[in-house]
């Protein structure tokens, strides 16, 4: 238990996600302030009108999408930290995430345990990784082969990528995104060219054995 007062933010689309969350939170930081928002409309109006020490975000919504969040906290709480919680794949998604300027990025999977060291560690300043990540990044910085390409994409190039397997059209991602059509297509061919790659089905085979790899 931390006799810390915090004021914490989760935003996530599955109740059970948030409330869940919130409860190992609560039990960890007894003097924990901790809302829930649903959406990525109702986080921003959250930041803007509470000083948060800290928001647990995930990575995939409905409506919205998580760039506008990143670039509202820039904007008007610079201090906040930024937990990414997920259940996408850390391989494949948490190195771009980290490099785009967050503090950590944990999985939905993990233990209460991991989920409270999680928080504290990016309380204090400190960036959180699972260690495989970890090993993933000694590896990199050794010089060593880390035979994956989607390591290349930046977080936005990885969320387009990730409609565009699911059997989106440009339109509908740019519907999803808030973004014209012509920068979805500018993304859709950034991807293709630095995977090498020529259509949507060679995509999807890069991410599945991207997901796979340890």
């Amino acid at each position: 238990m931390f006799n810390l007062e915090i004021k914490l933010l989760i935003v996530d689309d599955h109740f059970v996600v948030r409330h869940g969350t919130s409860l190992v939170l609560n039990q960890a930081y007894k003097r924990a302030t901790i809302d829930q928002v649903e959406n990525i409309s109702d986080a921003i109006r959250k930041i803007k009108e509470i000083s948060y020490d800290i928001i647990l975000l995930d990575i995939s919504f409905p409506k919205g999408n998580v760039q506008q969040l990143l670039d509202q906290v820039r904007i008007h709480r610079p201090n906040l930290k930024i937990l990414m919680f997920s259940g996408l794949d850390e391989q494949v998604y948490a190195l771009p995430y980290l490099e785009h300027g967050v503090d950590g990025y944990l999985h939905k999977l993990s233990s209460e345990d991991e989920i409270v060291q999680a928080v504290n560690s990016v309380l204090k300043g400190k960036r959180y990784l699972s260690e495989s990540v970890k090993g993933k990044i000694v590896n990199m910085a050794l010089g060593r082969t880390v035979n994956n390409p989607l390591d290349q994409l930046s977080s936005r190039e990885l969320e387009v990528s990730r409609y565009l397997v699911q059997g989106m059209g440009n339109q509908e991602i740019c519907n999803r995104l808030n973004l014209q059509k012509s920068t979805v297509s500018t993304y859709k061919n950034r991807i293709f060219e630095k995977l090498n790659i020529n259509n949507v089905v060679e995509l999807i085979s890069i991410l599945n054995a991207g997901s796979d790899k340890d």
